[in-house]
């Protein structure tokens, strides 16, 4: 299993260490930008944590930031299998 993926950008080197991945489809509502506060963004996190098909031990604070990499998935119409990852600056 990989624990780790790089993502590279023009401002810098990001590491991703997945947390979760879970079926959904493109009417998911998975995509949030805004929370109201720590405890309602650690309950959007928690919500696809609950639903991963593969268990992780990496942990999201509320002071952490996460990316989400979603790609098609065909078992059920308009579906995607989205990769939710702790995103941490490389040193």
């Amino acid at each position: 299993s990989h624990k780790e993926m790089v993502f590279q950008t023009p401002n810098g080197t990001y590491k991703i260490y997945p947390v979760a991945g879970y079926s959904t489809t493109g009417t998911g509502g998975y995509v949030q930008y805004d929370f109201g506060s720590d405890s309602e963004f650690l309950s959007y996190v928690d919500r696809f944590v609950s639903a991963s098909t593969f268990k992780s031990d990496v942990t999201i604070t509320a002071e952490d930031q996460i990316v989400m990499l979603s790609t098609c998935s065909y078992d059920v119409e308009d579906g995607r299998y989205v990769l939710v990852g702790k995103l941490v600056k490389a040193s």
